[in-house]
């Protein structure tokens, strides 16, 4: 199944070729723009501009006996995916259309209401249309649907384009997930531009949908991707880092939230809260090839205390990694660090956290070998 790579653990990559992947979480926070050359950042922690927009991503909902025979992270029981939404709704938030969020972290208005989410799903499977659908509909929320054409309708597991149509005009967004759902680590520029017209326009040949939207495949890219996003006409892209939106912040590395089989309420509602850094990226652009020694610099708040800061390298950001070396520039925010050695055969994970404030805060940034 597709979605199963997408948690990015060294296992689902193919052994045929071995990719090193850094994620760079950092908890603080600042407003900014991943690859200007301004880095005068403001620290807003804690002030009214500290808001965020949390995006959800869901996979697969299925029966809870189905969901309860597979181990599947992606495969989520339909009893805890209404627990989800009736939670979200008693919490007073309201859904949001992509073109609101861009809105908002380009600074071009306000976000309303006062408590916003988007809701994803990955893949276009059936199980929207049987489950989630009419939880969403007693909710009064919408959904972005990101779907890669060449599956829909392809077998029972998919949607159908007349689902798909029904489903437009129900008010839910249909966006991109590539065409095939390729490893984008592995394409070059001139494959990758290829990869997103043919999505964009078959998206628009069967529902007549401009998407304007990716997700990216297995949540990875390299240093072609935004540019072939760019010029094939996109508007920006999501990762499947945790951590909310915010002004300021690049469209093409927008976070979300990873909702996955097994977690409890308590888990769901403290991802939903938890706050991402827009920190800004001086070198080494996200999406790089690195090679030991590699120096990579991020822009983060001026003024932190240094010994509430770690950066940590390893395989997956969902396992502790090993601390690494680092300099904080206490004036200009400038926090640098070099690559080591592989610490695995595919993924390496560099996390900077820092206690400030009492809160952890995330950004992320994917790198390869």
């Amino acid at each position: 199944m597709k979605s199963l790579y997408k948690l990015i653990i060294p296992q689902m990559i193919s052994p045929n070729k071995y990719y090193t992947i850094i994620f760079v979480f950092v908890f603080a926070f600042i407003g900014v723009s991943i690859y200007t050359q301004d880095t005068n950042l403001e620290n807003t922690i804690g002030t009214i501009t500290d808001k965020g927009v949390p995006v959800l991503a869901y996979h697969q909902i299925v029966s809870d006996k189905w969901a309860a025979q597979r181990n599947n992270p992606y495969v989520l029981g339909v009893g805890n995916f209404k627990k989800q939404i009736q939670w979200l709704k008693e919490e007073g938030y309201t859904t949001i259309t992509l073109k609101t969020l861009n809105e908002f972290i380009a600074g071009e208005k306000a976000v309303y209401p006062e408590k916003p989410v988007v809701i994803t799903f990955d893949d276009g499977t059936k199980g929207f249309t049987r489950y989630a659908n009419d939880i969403l509909k007693n909710a009064g929320f919408k959904a972005a649907l990101f779907i890669f054409p060449n599956a829909m309708g392809k077998d029972k597991n998919y949607l159908n384009w007349a689902e798909l149509e029904k489903i437009k005009k129900e008010g839910h967004e249909i966006e991109a997930h590539g065409y095939t759902h390729p490893l984008l680590t592995r394409m070059s520029l001139k494959q990758q531009l290829e990869e997103f017209k043919k999505a964009k326009s078959a998206i628009k040949n069967k529902l007549g949908v401009d998407a304007k939207w990716m997700a990216y495949p297995f949540g990875v890219y390299n240093e072609h991707t935004v540019k072939a996003l760019e010029d094939t006409g996109y508007t920006g892209a999501f990762t499947v880092y945790e951590g909310d939106n915010r002004q300021g912040q690049n469209s093409f590395f927008l976070n979300r939230y990873l909702v996955l089989h097994g977690q409890t309420m308590q888990t769901f509602s403290k991802k939903i809260r938890q706050k991402s850094l827009l920190a800004k990226v001086v070198s080494l652009p996200p999406g790089s090839r690195i090679h030991k020694g590699s120096e990579i610099k991020i822009k983060i708040p001026s003024g932190l205390i240094k010994e509430n800061l770690r950066v940590e390298m390893g395989r997956s950001f969902i396992r502790k990694n090993k601390k690494r070396i680092f300099s904080y520039d206490i004036k200009t925010g400038i926090i640098s660090f070099k690559a080591g050695e592989k610490n695995g055969k595919y993924l390496t994970v560099t996390t900077l956290v820092t206690g400030e404030n009492q809160e952890t805060r995330r950004a992320s940034f994917l790198y390869l070998w």
